[in-house]
């Protein structure tokens, strides 16, 4: 069973995955919107790009993991 704090972040970076510009609040604290940092690698797949998305209020972190567009 998936926390409530998990449930959050899914649909942040669900948000963040669609739109890199999309303005989500922290799934933690609520009280200021995601930083995101793209971080793109080669992998044997193919191009990657890793998500950092953290609060600058609470410092709460998340990543997510995806194929370069």
């Amino acid at each position: 069973m998936q926390s409530e704090s998990s449930k959050r972040w899914i649909q942040a970076g669900i948000s963040i995955g669609n739109d890199l510009h999309a303005r989500v609040p922290c799934p933690e604290c609520g009280h200021q919107y995601l930083q995101v940092v793209e971080l793109p690698f080669e992998s044997q797949s193919g191009p990657k790009v890793e998500l950092l998305m953290s609060c600058p209020k609470c410092k709460a972190k998340n990543y997510l993991l995806k194929r370069a567009d």
